[in-house]
């Protein structure tokens, strides 16, 4: 009939201190002053006591200098527990297991014994058997400067502090970004009734739908009832709109809403019915959102991009988009295509960007897309649109987008990192701006190199990688710092990476030119892998040029390498799709 009682478990409450009550920190470190810091929010008289010469947290030093917190210099922690007569709080952090100058077993007892004979709450870190009380995993609410209406804790009793942390995040995650506000607006309006009630009633006085005077057309009964009686009737409303209407309502409350919810009745039947404040616009002022096109297919769009393109007022798409993503665009939304060519690039882009302005200026809501290849950080000029935006008070939305530079190679089966071959990469442009020399990085061998934009370029691009450095030279777009690279190392040119006729040409750099002349036509937009990952997951694999018998070989196993793959011609070429891959990509834009 009733709960059976738990006589293990742990008092869960909120603790207001007096106003003389005094909260003692024991430690020096980080979580010391983390402590602190809880107290003073608290608005307890802190404390920290710690051995002089030791190495104190920055943020510890700052609050005693601000005259934050009170320090008292012990090597005794009993010494510094004495001093203090309104004692309500020891936390002693000076135990943990990471610590060189750790606090002794014997010491923590001696303060454990010192609290209990005078009822004082204690925490010792890693001690959880001394302890009378546990610190949760706190998140709070802050909307304004009153402090946090909402806190939302987690405690584990010390038997998971990390997963007590874990579980936080999951349910801040999990609620509304609006929860903290909609707390504020149900206390303000809670103010505005109490303020005209004599004694404001708790909510837990009565039953949340407890039987109230019912109204009828014929009823009168409203003109009858006391100031009083409307008070409390208000107060039940409240709650009934704290249970029912939608968090987000709640907190996008603004003052008119909530002068509404507290009007008088009018007589009519339900002069406050219980739907809830109109909706703003669905976006409210026009937004402008940066959104990455991926590799090309449609089949490998974001959700999020796939969603937004259908649902735009404008879209404003880079020359590179493949045809494919913007046959998605439906035959509503209006499509312009940036006109780019050799030299205009920069201008084109701020056309594009000059548009989306005009269209945020022009309307009072909708939505412009600036669509972009690939992602718009990795080479987009992603970063200076936002900012151009921002200057004109407009806060950019940027959807990323799967890179061609990850995901081209993925489709031929270059692994860009692999272990026993290569365990770092470098994304670098071979086209610097405004003319400037491009800088490309030393070889490694157990690096990728990946070359944006260098196709055009890749004659002095090859010279720069194998050849000696210049430095300073006339007419040299490309040049190179550190060790060079050696010319039978592997490079593959990806032309249209996820479309139907993308295409691989796998070389080595000595030879890589002369099979670009051999395959004919090229297929722009395309990409440089170079380094052995290239090889890696040929054949049956080549995962071993890092290892000990790898590096052993030289480069007459290098060399070896590569004939096994390239054999005699020198060169390989994969064009398409594989059949499942293109299989499985027709079955996702069907599901789209």
């Amino acid at each position: 009939m009733f709960p059976t009682v738990s006589p293990h478990d742990s008092l869960l409450v909120c603790l207001k201190p007096a106003a003389t009550a005094c909260f003692l920190v024991i430690g020096h470190n980080r979580l010391a002053a983390a402590r602190c810091f809880s107290a003073l929010e608290a608005s307890y008289k802190t404390y920290v006591s710690y051995a002089p010469g030791l190495p104190v947290d920055p943020e510890l030093l700052y609050r005693i200098e601000q005259g934050q917190v009170a320090y008292l210099e012990t090597t005794e922690a009993v010494v510094a527990l004495s001093q203090l007569d309104q004692l309500d709080v020891v936390c002693v952090t000076d135990t943990l297991s990471n610590m060189p100058q750790r606090r002794s077993s014997e010491s923590c007892r001696e303060i454990s014994d010192y609290c209990k004979r005078r009822r004082i709450h204690l925490n010792i870190v890693d001690h959880t058997d001394l302890n009378t009380i546990s610190f949760p995993a706190t998140h709070r609410w802050r909307t304004g400067n009153t402090g946090h209406a909402l806190q939302v804790a987690v405690n584990t009793f010390g038997k998971g502090c990390r997963l007590g942390t874990r579980i936080k995040r999951e349910i801040i995650s999990a609620l509304p970004t609006e929860i903290g506000q909609a707390v504020d607006n149900v206390a303000a309006i809670r103010t505005k009734i109490a303020e005209l009630s004599v004694e404001e009633e708790e909510d837990n006085e009565a039953p949340l739908n407890s039987p109230v005077q019912q109204f009828s057309p014929g009823n009168h009964y409203f003109q009858q009832e006391s100031p009083e009686e409307v008070k409390i009737r208000r107060m039940k409303w409240v709650a009934q709109v704290s249970e029912y209407w939608p968090i987000k309502t709640l907190g996008r409350l603004r003052q008119q809403d909530m002068d509404r919810i507290l009007a008088d009745f009018d007589g009519t039947l339900h002069a406050l019915n219980l739907s809830a404040p109109s909706p703003a616009q669905p976006h409210g002022p026009p937004r402008v959102l940066l959104i990455g096109s991926g590799p090309g297919h449609p089949g490998l769009l974001t959700v999020a991009a796939h969603n937004a393109i259908k649902k735009a007022d404008l879209i404003l798409a880079d020359k590179l988009v493949p045809s494919a993503v913007l046959a998605l665009v439906p035959a509503s939304t209006e499509l312009i295509i940036a006109k780019k060519f050799p030299g205009n690039a920069e201008r084109a882009q701020q056309e594009l960007q000059e548009l989306a302005l005009q269209f945020c200026q022009e309307h009072e809501t909708g939505t412009v897309i600036r669509l972009k290849q690939g992602d718009p950080y990795i080479y987009g000029r992603g970063g200076e649109e936002v900012l151009f935006f921002r200057k004109h008070g407009i806060d950019a939305i940027v959807i990323p987008g799967i890179s061609s530079a990850i995901a081209a190679p993925l489709l031929f089966d270059i692994s860009v990192t692999q272990r026993g071959v290569s365990d770092s990469l470098i994304l670098c442009t071979g086209v610097g701006r405004l003319g400037k020399t491009s800088i490309m990085p030393s070889y490694k061998r157990a690096r990728t190199l990946i070359v944006l934009m260098g196709v055009a370029r890749i004659g002095e691009l090859l010279t720069a990688l194998t050849g000696s450095p210049v430095q300073d030279a006339e007419n040299v777009t490309t040049t190179r710092e550190g060790d060079a690279y050696p010319p039978y190392l592997p490079i593959a040119l990806i032309e249209r990476g996820s479309s139907k006729d993308q295409r691989m040409v796998l070389s080595t750099l000595a030879g890589i030119e002369e099979a670009i002349k051999r395959v004919g036509d090229q297929r722009p937009p395309g990409m440089l892998v170079i380094g052995w990952c290239c090889l890696a997951l040929q054949g049956e694999g080549h995962v071993n040029v890092t290892e000990a018998d790898g590096i052993a070989a030289g480069e007459a196993g290098d060399r070896a390498r590569v004939q096994a793959v390239l054999g005699d011609a020198g060169y390989l070429v994969q064009e398409g799709l594989r059949e499942n891959w293109q299989a499985f990509l027709e079955e996702q834009q069907t599901i789209m």
